[in-house]
This record gives C-alpha cells, structure tokens and sequence, in this order.
C-alpha cells in the first residue's frame, strides 16, 4: 500500500454504481506522484509481522496479522446488513397478506423457514467472527502462533460472509410480494449493499476457496494477505 501526499489527489467525474442508481461516488485519481519508501506498506510484512511501526506500537492489538483484520472489515457489516434485512422482513410480514391468495404471510412456510435459516446463519458467522480474533489474539498476546495454514482458513471464512448474506437476504427477498420489490421497502437497501459488497475482491469466495483447498492437498499457500 501507499500514502501519497494529499494535494496528490484529484476526484474524478462522478462514477455511478449499476447495482444501486440511487448510489453516488468519485474515483479517486494519483498521476506523477513519487511515494518515500517509509511512505509504503508491503503486505509481506502485514503477513510475517514485520511491518517497522510494530517495533514501536508493541501492544498486542498492534501484532494482529493485518490481512485478518482488514478483510474482516469489508464483509463484517454484512452480517448486521443481513440482521437488519431479517428485522425489516419480519416486520414487513407481520402485517402483509397476498392480493392474490388472500394469505398472510406469516402463515407461509417457507417464509417461517428463511426466517429462521436467517437467524442460525447470523448467529453462525458471528459466532466464528468472534472465535477467530479470540485465537488471534491469545496469539499476539504471548500464546502459540497461528499458523499460516490456519489463518488461510480464517482468510476463506471470512471470505463466505458476504456471499453468504446476500443470499440468505435473496431467500427472504422471494417472500415479500410483489408490493415488497420497491426501494420504499428497507430491504430492498439491505439486499442491493449486500450485493455490492460481494463485488469486493476481498470478498471472491471462489479465490479463496480455492486456495485453502490447494493448501490442504499440499500446495503452496499463493495468498500473501492472511
């Protein structure tokens, strides 16, 4: 990574996001900027704990692989986008009956079901959220080190967060009607952040499944930021 100095950016034109027109943003732009050395951060160095401000910011928080806790901070508020798509889903069933069928929601199966699917797999992802870090850190205060096998485990775990949400909320997007499509309804919101948060990089379950997969047949480890 690299701290360019500020008057170095430039906005650029707004860019628009497809999955959410109502979503605005800018890119960011560096042209002709020289980075000081001290100025960079190699991810070899986040992933071997070697990064020089820890030989001045000894405190164990500081001795976190930072791989782990950067991807975790591009899919962790997905699991409460998931919790706030099942507050909002069950408060909009409360009172829905189909113009159709004349059913009420609330009466329907497979809604009980996602509804319930929903909740374990929150509980689920912040359960492991939760005994991650708890191992990481027993290690940066003084306890046996994580292995790099283990934290490309953690690296896949977190990974899944993101997919994982969005479809649980597209299951319990398929049980608000037709009336329920419309950005008036709030889970509508959830849905498209959750979308968009897959697109992270970060996020690509499939890279890092694979490489977890790799690793356990014996081949080399080809992520550098675990």
């Amino acid at each position: 990574m690299f701290g360019a100095e500020r008057e170095a950016h430039e906005f650029a034109s707004e860019a628009r996001h497809e999955i959410d027109r109502f979503r605005r943003g800018h890119d960011i732009v560096v042209n002709d900027a020289f980075v000081l050395d001290y100025r960079t951060h190699k991810a070899i160095d986040g992933m071997m704990g070697t990064s020089p401000g820890l030989a001045l910011n000894d405190a164990p928080l500081f001795q976190l692989p930072f791989a782990q806790i950067f991807v975790r901070a591009v899919c962790t508020a997905c699991i409460g986008a998931l919790q706030g798509a099942l507050d909002d889903f069950t408060s909009y069933a409360a009172t829905r009956v189909s113009a159709n069928s004349g059913a009420k929601t609330t009466d329907d199966t497979s809604a009980q079901s996602a509804c319930a699917d929903a909740a374990v797999a929150i509980d689920e992802m912040k359960t492991l959220l939760h005994r991650n870090f708890t191992e990481l850190m027993a290690a940066a205060q003084g306890g046996p080190a994580v292995s790099i096998e283990r934290r490309v485990h953690f690296r896949y775990q977190s990974a899944q967060v993101a997919e994982r949400c969005a479809q649980v909320a597209n299951t319990l997007l398929h049980y608000v009607g037709g009336n329920g499509i419309y950005h008036r309804n709030p889970l509508v919101r959830r849905f498209l952040d959750l979308h968009a948060a897959r697109a992270h990089y970060a996020n690509n379950v499939d890279r890092f499944g694979q490489n977890l997969g790799a690793v356990m047949l014996g081949h080399p480890n080809t992520d550098f930021f675990v």
